[in-house]
């Protein structure tokens, strides 16, 4: 008998591991489950976005947008950010100051 309950305990113990695993592996693939590292850069991805949003509105709503596109144009696309964030142009950008993270 005693024989018997330690392989329904061995069993039991397997058991729970290989549902545990299986669970995991189903929960990340199709669960919609994420580890902090996934969603840290899903939260940037969406500041990012928030961020040229306002940004570009705030371009647009400047009364000589079209010159410093111009400009924006004429800057290679390798130093285009230092551009940007430089203020050159008169792309001025305040995105940073007014997004608040809750």
């Amino acid at each position: 008998m005693a024989l018997d309950f330690d392989f329904k305990i061995q069993y039991g113990v397997s058991g729970l591991i290989i549902g545990g695993v299986f669970t995991m592996i189903i929960g990340f693939n199709w669960g919609g489950w994420t580890s902090s590292i996934t969603s840290q850069a899903k939260i940037q991805d969406a500041i990012l976005a928030n961020q040229s949003e306002i940004c570009v509105a705030q371009f647009i709503a400047q009364p000589n947008y079209e010159e410093n596109l111009k400009k924006l144009g004429e800057v290679t696309s390798r130093n285009r950010a230092g551009f940007i964030e430089m203020g050159g142009g008169g792309i001025k950008c305040q995105a940073r100051k007014e997004l608040i993270l809750v």
